[in-house]
């Protein structure tokens, strides 16, 4: 049954975003994967719009899929950081497009994700956060973390280094990011943090999403199973 429908999941989010882009197929397949096999306690999904109108959740598609293998879904409010605000509207959508989709096995950490997420992007204006803020911002962005499964050493440096540009732009940074899918990972606790949530996610998806899996190891800039 599961295995079936994560093969109907894969067929979707393939034929929706189309090979072009298989790293936006990537990102949603491993977020959905992630909550089905406790990796994640919950993951955070947009309603993306697609430059003919089509958006993720017409149809009813993703949100039958979801709800078959015992998923939750909440939708939120429209991402005050959509990219696809220019794009034209399917007429006879339900949605307005680029909400946030808030997923879990549990309804109450779809709650809890929407709650803290609204935190962090409500005290966010242009990527900066006023230092007035800077404190609940922290706050929410931990708990945030925790929800999204992240190792806590990546969500620590990730507080700790918003706002420094020169340590954004650096070099090390820039190449950790290159190897590296899913998060911003730490410095120091790379390899660790890799070990801990990127190689079952990665496992997983060899197992369940074939296709997807195909890709990501024909991806030789990216860490796969090492």
């Amino acid at each position: 049954m599961i295995e079936k429908k994560l093969l109907e999941l894969e067929d979707f989010l393939l034929e929706f975003y189309g090979e072009e882009n298989i790293e936006l197929v990537i990102s949603e397949a491993a977020s959905i994967l992630g909550v089905l096999i406790g990796i994640k306690p919950a993951a955070l999904l947009v309603n993306d719009v697609m430059e003919d109108g089509r958006m993720l959740l017409d149809g009813g598609t993703l949100k039958n899929i979801l709800e078959e293998l015992g998923i939750k879904i909440t939708i939120g409010n429209v991402s005050k950081f959509a990219v696809h605000k220019n794009n034209k509207r399917m007429a006879d959508s339900l949605y307005e497009g680029d909400e946030f989709i808030y997923i879990s096995i549990d309804d109450s950490l779809c709650d809890q994700l929407k709650k803290n997420y609204l935190v962090v992007t409500d005290l966010t204006e242009d990527g900066v956060v006023a230092e007035k803020d800077r404190n609940e911002w922290n706050e929410a962005n931990l708990r945030v973390g925790k929800l999204l499964g992240y190792p806590e050493t990546a969500v620590l440096e990730y507080i700790k280094t918003s706002g420094d540009v020169s340590y954004m732009k650096s070099e090390k940074r820039r190449k950790r990011m290159a190897r590296n899918r899913y998060y911003a990972h730490s410095e120091k606790f790379e390899d660790d943090e890799f070990r801990k949530y990127d190689l079952p996610l990665n496992q997983a998806i060899l197992k369940y999403l074939p296709r997807i899996a195909k890709s990501m190891q024909a991806d030789l800039k990216k860490r796969w199973l090492d």
